[in-house]
């Protein structure tokens, strides 16, 4: 395992996770295009636990390693269990597009898609 950090869920969590993540990619020459896509979903799902939190959880915990095709990350709390490929996403319309929260499953799996 290349990282494994725990954190409590709060609105400092974020930015947090993020930092001890691009340490470990950067320490790998990781391609900085692929970087930025693995923050930019661990941000978004971190910054979900916290903004979903409802007092239920208070802690947050990301693992990263490394296997023989690749990497993989692994984001958990300990609040209620949540699916996100259970989730219904809204259509991709203009309306849609135009919001400014409420986005983050669908960029959450529209980049895991491409890292």
């Amino acid at each position: 395992m290349l990282l494994n950090t725990n954190l409590s869920a709060d609105n400092s969590a974020p930015k947090a996770m993020r930092t001890h993540l691009q340490k470990v990619l950067q320490s790998l020459n990781v391609p900085i295009s692929t970087c930025r896509k693995i923050e930019l979903i661990t941000s978004e799902i971190v910054t979900n636990i916290v903004k979903h939190n409802n007092m239920n959880h208070t802690n947050i915990s990301l693992k990263f390693g490394k296997f023989s095709k690749g990497y993989w990350l692994d984001i958990y709390d300990d609040g209620e269990m949540f699916n996100p490929l259970k989730a219904n996403l809204p259509d991709l319309d203009n309306t849609f597009l135009l919001l400014e929260s409420s986005r983050g499953l669908y960029l959450i799996q529209s980049q895991c898609e491409h890292v």
